[in-house]
């Protein structure tokens, strides 16, 4: 009888194991899009040094917390510039490496409930703090916003119909990525701007817009402020730039 009661106990925990494992793959996917779930039964079924170690984020200890995820080895994570931007705009910001996210993402926990978004640039950051009851942050955006016009034209570059496409030479998606590009540039009124990651130096009034932590190859339209890190179809690419046009 007790060895049916330890086989009964050990396939529960089998049972909370791969639980734990599936919050932990929703955490990962949740690339750009907030996902919303009840932070407490998944506490209640994840053992502690599961929780810590797999998903990256402790116990929690208060009904409010906000955590910066990053990658493992994301050697360009600006770690001190996150915690900066946190305390300028009152939130307290904790950074913590974690194997559960494949890019950066913002953890904001409160009363029972989470959210998560990408937070790949200070703009992706300042939006999702604005919308979780920061103030000071929809006042940077709205300051961001107003500047940008007078940083494009000290580039050269147009405020309305400008497609930034930010690239490095050691980068072996952005090469047929961009030729993807040029190949439908034709199609659009849009002014594409070539940027090598060597280059950066002089787009810094454009770092708050850009992924600074090296994600190639980029996108980054300045007339709705939309980007993209990473590969496209061409038809992904296409939809991007006509949201880009305002098509």
């Amino acid at each position: 009888m007790p060895r049916k009661s330890r086989g009964k106990t050990e396939w529960g925990k089998k049972v909370n194991i791969v639980v734990c494992i599936i919050a932990s793959l929703l955490l990962g996917m949740a690339i750009g899009e907030r996902l919303a779930f009840s932070d407490n039964y998944v506490e209640r079924l994840c053992p502690k040094e599961y929780y810590t170690k797999n998903i990256g984020i402790p116990r929690l200890s208060t009904d409010s917390a906000i955590y910066y995820l990053y990658p493992p080895e994301c050697s360009r994570c600006d770690l001190v510039g996150i915690k900066a931007l946190g305390k300028k705009v009152g939130a307290e910001i904790e950074v913590v490496e974690s194997k559960a996210v494949a890019g950066s993402q913002l953890f904001m926990v409160k009363g029972g409930k989470s959210e998560m978004a990408e937070a790949r640039n200070y703009y992706n950051i300042l939006k999702a703090l604005c919308s979780y009851g920061f103030p000071k942050a929809c006042e940077t955006i709205d300051v961001e916003k107003k500047q940008l016009p007078t940083c494009l034209s000290s580039l050269g570059l147009s405020e309305n119909n400008t497609l930034i496409f930010l690239t490095a030479s050691w980068c072996r998606l952005c090469k047929p990525m961009k030729e993807k590009l040029q190949k439908v540039e034709k199609d659009y009124s849009l002014e594409i701007k070539y940027i090598d990651e060597s280059e950066l130096s002089n787009y810094t009034c454009l770092h708050t817009f850009l992924n600074l932590a090296g994600g190639y190859p980029q996108l980054f339209c300045t007339r709705n402020l939309e980007s993209h890190t990473g590969v496209m179809s061409r038809g992904e690419l296409e939809d991007f730039m006509d949201r880009c046009e305002g098509s």
